[in-house]
């Protein structure tokens, strides 16, 4: 019934937090899915207009972007160019 699994989840979410406390560790919060990132002006419209081009939308080729960027550290493999990204990335933040 939809009751006995509300109930049941209930009971993992308080177990989860439970061993969390148990272990020291912060239990991880859900993230929706969505976040507002200013970028300033220009890089907002350079964006807007590599999608137009691409024919894909605005939020498809940030989300593209995020995603290449995390490649390097998903795989472990931190290649000299993906440093020099990131210190630059870094360096402009």
């Amino acid at each position: 019934t939809v009751q006995a699994l509300k109930a049941a989840f209930e009971e993992a979410v308080d177990d989860y937090l439970a061993t969390c406390e148990a272990k020291g560790y912060a239990p991880e919060l859900p993230c929706k899915g969505s976040f507002n990132v200013r970028v300033g002006h220009d890089l907002h419209l350079a964006a807007a207009v590599k999608a137009k081009e691409l024919g894909i939308s605005l939020n498809d080729f940030v989300r593209n972007a995020i995603s290449t960027a995390l490649i390097p550290f998903q795989t472990g493999r931190h290649s000299n160019l993906s440093r020099k990204l990131l210190k630059s990335w870094l360096a402009q933040s």
